[in-house]
């Protein structure tokens, strides 16, 4: 759906670049400056909160792929059914500052974890 540059008052994504490629995710980032008018708000797991979010295992995001992808054919993690893998990224604060340099990144807590479980990403243009 191709939208006219600055055509979108606020731009919100909720739990989605961290599923997008590595390699294109400035694209993504791009996209969004490109189409909001007053600001936008992201938020994305945080890669070092100990559980992974998605497949509701702990540490999950720290295994190499390679065993990823092996625990998965033969095991049910979270949602995702055995035999079924997606690869998803998580973002530090620093891989997401650096995609949104202009932008305000705070962490946030909803349990007493010491490390945030979410990272929220947002910028006002007004």
């Amino acid at each position: 759906m191709p939208l006219e540059d600055k055509s979108i008052d606020y731009v919100f994504s909720n739990a989605v670049i961290e599923h997008i490629d590595k390699h294109k995710r400035d694209l993504f980032a791009n996209e969004i400056r490109r189409v909001c008018k007053k600001g936008y708000f992201i938020t994305t797991p945080n890669f070092f909160f100990p559980f992974e979010p998605h497949y509701l295992c702990p540490f999950f995001q720290y295994l190499p792929e390679i065993l990823k992808r092996t625990l998965k054919k033969y095991i049910t993690l979270g949602h995702y059914r055995k035999g079924y893998y997606e690869k998803i990224d998580l973002l530090t604060k620093k891989e997401l500052q650096k995609l949104f340099p202009e932008a305000k990144i705070i962490g946030l807590k909803i349990s007493n974890s010491l490390i945030a479980e979410t990272l929220i990403c947002y910028k006002t243009f007004v």
